[in-house]
């Protein structure tokens, strides 16, 4: 559903960071007019999904990279394939291997810090055309270089060489 049932308030940020020495950011949800934790502070991946996955903006935010988690450099799963397949574009940190699935600035963008995630989501409420074209360019990408044909592909090779 693409429709905003209010706007939020113009001298406000849509994505700001949480107030107090808590960590992550609060982001403006227009179904329920009001900031709500995005990250940090316990928010689980299922409702972060749920909430701002399929966001007006296009943008999926991946992995917890605003909560300083200690296991920030865990391998990622089948989720962040499914997003850029799905041709949304994705914010995400550098979690190990992400280089080969998100191209900064191409197919979404690769952040370190928090005001660089804010940055990357006020991109993408500026210029919703262009990142409805990096979540074009990211779905190809999956497509053409990481389904399970190609992984099949991978495996039939290592084996031949054992």
């Amino acid at each position: 559903d693409y429709s905003f049932p209010s706007i939020k308030p113009q001298s406000e940020p849509l994505v700001k960071p949480l107030s107090g020495s808590a960590t992550g950011l609060e982001h403006w949800n227009p179904k329920t007019e009001k900031y709500e934790k995005w990250f940090g502070g316990g928010l689980s991946w299922e409702r972060t999904h749920q909430l701002y996955c399929n966001s007006y903006y296009g943008f999926n935010a991946y992995g917890d990279y605003l909560t300083k988690n200690p296991y920030s450099h865990r391998m990622f799963g089948t989720k962040i394939f499914e997003m850029l397949g799905s041709g949304a574009a994705c914010i995400t940190n550098h979690i190990g291997g992400i280089e080969d699935l998100v191209q900064d600035g191409k197919t979404g963008f690769i952040v370190e810090t928090e005001q660089e995630a804010i940055d990357a989501y006020q991109y993408g409420v500026d210029n919703p055309n262009e990142v409805r074209a990096m979540g074009l360019a990211a779905r190809k990408n999956i497509l053409e270089n990481h389904c399970w044909t190609h992984r099949v592909k991978q495996i039939e090779k290592i084996v031949k060489n054992l």
